[in-house]
Parts: structure tokens; C-alpha cells; sequence
């Protein structure tokens, strides 16, 4: 019974990541998300505002 419940609750949790997830694909910084999970090289491709708002998040995590 309680591995039923230990499933529900990972099962529960990925579908509330999951929108999260796409959730967050529709903020105007989207993308910073997206180059911050792959695998290339993301300071050629970011602009100023994208580096300033991940300085910001930077930041907020240090506080």
C-alpha cells in the first residue's frame, strides 16, 4: 500500500514539473531556461538582457 502511494505522489510530482516546465517556455526569457539545460556553448548565443536576467537570478539565489 505504501509503495502505491510512493508512486502517486512521484507520479503527481512529474505532471507538476511537467507544466512547470511548459510554463515556463511562455516567460520572454524562455529560452535562457532552454540554453541552460542543452549542451552548447549558450554565451555566443545570449544577448545583453538575457545575461543581465540571468545575473539577476544569480543573485536572487546567493540572498
Amino acid at each position: 500500500m505504501l509503495n502505491y502511494l510512493y508512486f502517486a505522489q512521484y507520479l503527481l510530482g512529474s505532471i507538476f514539473f511537467f507544466f512547470l516546465w511548459r510554463c515556463a517556455l511562455h516567460v520572454p526569457n524562455a529560452r535562457v531556461y532552454m540554453y541552460a539545460s542543452s549542451d552548447h556553448d549558450i554565451s555566443k548565443s545570449l544577448t545583453k538582457e538575457d545575461r543581465d536576467f540571468l545575473g539577476q537570478i544569480h543573485l536572487l539565489a546567493l540572498a
